[in-house]
């Protein structure tokens, strides 16, 4: 039987992808097999290989079609089987045992068993590829059990283990396509999903067709065509004129138009993606948290979401995932307060110029707001709106608008190149994660810089680093939330970004696809077409 301990619960509150419901659809007369779904997505996807993870939610959308996790997370965030049936805790918390489904096959024909699992974490563990960050922290070893029992042996106490095994980078893969393929696996994807990868052309198109052997019963389409559209109005344009099926993410200023039309089904969820300014924390004034924080007074927030992003978003007042119990909110903390933010920099000896613009032992407090043009809803003119507000406190910000190749590099900068960037701050959509370790851990830890983790602004805290550390491992629920909220207030404290909003996701589909549905992942809330889509037409 499957363990239901009031702690596995807790650790289950997880916001993550998995494939939904997997049971074979009740017959109904009016429904049609067959056809090709048009799923329009923005960017070229780097990979499909889940061991290889790469922030990126094109990457994701084609993957998680693809392949599966031992469990899975529904969207009532509760725990279900999937390509295990049954798990079990040890009562030290210190390894976890897996029943494993029978009768499962890899695309390429391989049987899915205990020897596929252990091949996988043997291979997060040996080479070591970008997942491995997250992975470390926990896993020790696998032992294989019999043919369909793994023991899953952990380095130490960890809380969040069970929402580990539901996200992405758990995803099992064909060993027999690991070995084949190697680190070329992503363009050679083979997995248990109820799609199959058929054609990949750079630039153009990646194609999924039905996996007729899918455990969960054949799916009911003959596939899945997602079509590379870079333009935001090309793809809004294609689902229009019903070249596409289905448009995740339009245009905020369209979604009005296209509830209104009532032409088209609506879905929208809310995500644990949060949109932020992220500050460089390595050089001057902005490593200084007085800085930082007449920065975040500054910044008239609410005015800014109101013009721009209507009411397709929520507040953030936090520093994690809203939905997670253990996140700390605190509402008006760093409220709309110009002069207050005039009178920090005043105590910290920013007199104003003739211009207008402080300045500081023969230094002008200037710097670049970085950002892309499209990627995220409005960025652009976010950047700009908030130009305007830290001028008008004395702060010469300029605006540098980049193609989206750049502003990833500038995320993995080292250091060393931020430092000397000219690069004060930067607009950027931060998942939020599973849990509170992997929000905060991989995005505030001093040793999760680039390349090891996501603290693009290497910012770094003695205390939260050791707080951050020790959290995970507490059993005791109070005390670990505890711990979390220290953590937490140091965040608040010392502000290494501005959270600005949580974004809701909002997906369009033509009346006659049916049973589609919009579900949360880690990378946000995305379409995910199952063995039960079908299209009435």
């Amino acid at each position: 039987m499957m363990t239901k301990s009031k702690s596995a619960l807790f650790w289950g509150t997880v916001l993550f992808l998995s494939i939904l419901s997997v049971l074979p659809a009740a017959p109904a007369l009016a429904q049609k097999d067959g056809g090709m779904l048009r799923y329009p997505i923005s960017a070229e996807p780097r990979s499909t290989d889940p061991h290889n993870w790469y922030n990126d939610k094109n990457s994701n959308t084609v993957s998680q079609h693809i392949y599966q996790t031992l469990i899975g997370a529904d969207k009532d965030l509760k725990f279900f089987p999937e390509l295990a049936t049954s798990w079990k805790m040890a009562p030290d918390f210190k390894s976890c045992t897996f029943t494993l489904r029978k009768g499962v096959k890899f695309h390429d024909g391989t049987p899915f068993d205990a020897r596929a699992v252990e091949a996988n974490f043997n291979r997060i563990a040996t080479d070591k590829p970008s997942c491995w960050q997250n992975v470390e922290k926990w896993y020790k070893s696998t032992e294989v059990l019999d043919d369909y029992t793994i023991k899953i042996n952990l380095e130490r106490v960890y809380t969040p283990f069970l929402t580990e095994m539901c996200y992405a980078y758990t995803r099992i893969i064909s060993p027999a396509a690991l070995k084949k393929y190697g680190d070329k696996v992503g363009q050679n994807p083979s997995g248990t999903g109820p799609w199959k990868f058929s054609e990949w052309i750079p630039g153009d198109r990646i194609i999924l067709t039905r996996n007729p052997d899918y455990w969960g019963g054949a799916p009911r389409l003959d596939g899945i065509t997602f079509k590379i559209t870079p333009e935001a109005t090309a793809r809004l344009m294609g689902f229009e004129s019903n070249t596409f099926d289905i448009i995740d993410e339009p245009s905020l200023v369209d979604i009005g138009r296209l509830v209104d039309s009532k032409k088209y089904v609506f879905q929208t969820a809310d995500s644990g993606e949060l949109f932020a300014l992220m500050f460089n924390c390595v050089a001057s004034p902005l490593d200084q948290k007085m800085v930082r924080q007449a920065i975040a007074y500054a910044i008239n927030r609410p005015a800014i979401m109101k013009s721009l992003l209507s009411d397709r978003v929520l507040p953030a007042d936090a520093f994690g995932p809203a939905y997670l119990s253990d996140t700390l909110i605190k509402k008006g903390a760093y409220d709309y307060n110009p002069a207050r933010a005039k009178e920090i920099l005043k105590t910290q000896g920013w007199t104003p110029g003739a211009d207008g613009i402080l300045s500081k032992d023969g230094k002008r407090l200037e710097f670049k707001i970085m950002t892309p043009s499209g990627r995220y809803p409005m960025d652009r003119q976010i950047a700009e709106a908030v130009q305007a507000n830290l001028k008008a406190v004395g702060i010469d910000a300029k605006v540098d608008v980049v193609e989206a190749a750049a502003f990833l590099k500038w995320l993995r900068a080292s250091k060393e190149e931020l430092a000397k960037s000219g690069i004060g701050m930067a607009l950027r959509r931060r998942p939020s994660g599973v849990s509170l370790d992997s929000a905060f851990t991989q995005h505030f830890h001093s040793q999760y810089g680039p390349p090891a983790g996501n603290n693009s602004g290497f910012y770094s805290n003695k205390q939260l680093d050791e707080y951050l550390m020790k959290a995970p491992s507490i059993a005791n629920d109070a005390e670990r939330k505890e711990m979390y909220r220290r953590a937490q207030e140091i965040l608040f404290d010392e502000l290494p970004l501005v959270p600005f909003y949580y974004y809701l996701a909002a997906m369009f589909n033509w009346p006659y696809v049916k049973e589609i549905g919009i579900f949360k992942t880690v990378m946000g809330p995305t379409p995910y077409v199952s063995n039960r889509t079908w299209m009435a037409k």
